[in-house]
C-alpha cells in the first residue's frame, strides 16, 4: 500500500489534494472532497478506491448529539461512490470482477491511478458543489448516501435543505426541511440534528 500511495500522491498533489494517512482531500467552495484508498480485510492485501463528498457544516445523522465534521473520515462523508461506479474505463475491470491486489504489477496500478486522477476527480468536481447536490433528484442522490437505508429519505432531505440554503433558495429549502422533519425513523432520536438545521434558517432571518 505504501508504494501505491506514493504513486497516488504524485498524481493527486499537483491537483491540489493533501494527503492524510491513506486519503487525499481538498476543499472547494466549502465542500470537502476525498479520494480514499481503503485496505481490504484479511491483512490488507487488496484495496478499494472511494470517492467522497461532504459539504462543510453539514451534520452527521447521529442520535442524541450533534456532530459537524470539519475533516470527515471516509465513512462519515454523506455522499460516496467507488471509482468503478463512476467510470467505465476498462482499466477498472479488476474492481468490478474481484479484488485488486495492493501488490499488483506497477503498470496496472499506475493505469488505475491515472483513471482515478481523471474520472474520479471529474466526479468529485461534478458532485462536490452545493448547486449539484441541491438540484439532484431523489434516486440519483440516495444511491450515493452512506447512511443505512432506514435513513435514506431523512438524509436526502437534509442534504437538499442544507445545500438549497447555501445557494440562497430559502423557500425550496423550507420544503425539504419539512420533509426532513416528517421522516421519523422508529427508535431514532435525531432532535439535535433537527434543531441545528432549524437554527440555520434562523441565522438567515
Amino acid at each position: 500500500m505504501k508504494a501505491l500511495l506514493e504513486k497516488a500522491a504524485a498524481k493527486l498533489k499537483p491537483l491540489g489534494f493533501q494527503k492524510k494517512e491513506s486519503s487525499f482531500w481538498r476543499i472547494d467552495n466549502e465542500v470537502y472532497k476525498m479520494i480514499d484508498f481503503q485496505k481490504g480485510s484479511h491483512g490488507g492485501k487488496y484495496y478499494f478506491i472511494n470517492l467522497c463528498v461532504h459539504p462543510l457544516g453539514l451534520p452527521l445523522l447521529t442520535m442524541e448529539r450533534l456532530v459537524i465534521p470539519t475533516r470527515p473520515k471516509e465513512y462519515d462523508c454523506l455522499v460516496r461512490q467507488r471509482i468503478e461506479q463512476v467510470s467505465s474505463d476498462a482499466m477498472l475491470q479488476p474492481f468490478r470482477s474481484g479484488f485488486v491486489s495492493t501488490s499488483a504489477d506497477l503498470q496496472s496500478n499506475d493505469e488505475i491511478l491515472t483513471t482515478t486522477s481523471r474520472d474520479g476527480v471529474n466526479w468529485l468536481d461534478r458532485w462536490g458543489t452545493h448547486e449539484a447536490l441541491a438540484k439532484a433528484d431523489e434516486e440519483e442522490l440516495t444511491e450515493k448516501l452512506t447512511v443505512a437505508p432506514v435513513l435514506w429519505l431523512k438524509a436526502y432531505a437534509m442534504v437538499k435543505c442544507f445545500c438549497l440554503l447555501r445557494i440562497g433558495e430559502r423557500d425550496s429549502a423550507r420544503e425539504f426541511f419539512n420533509q426532513f422533519l416528517s421522516e421519523k425513523p422508529t427508535g431514532l432520536d435525531l432532535s439535535e440534528v433537527e434543531n441545528h438545521i432549524l437554527s440555520l434558517f434562523e441565522e438567515l432571518s
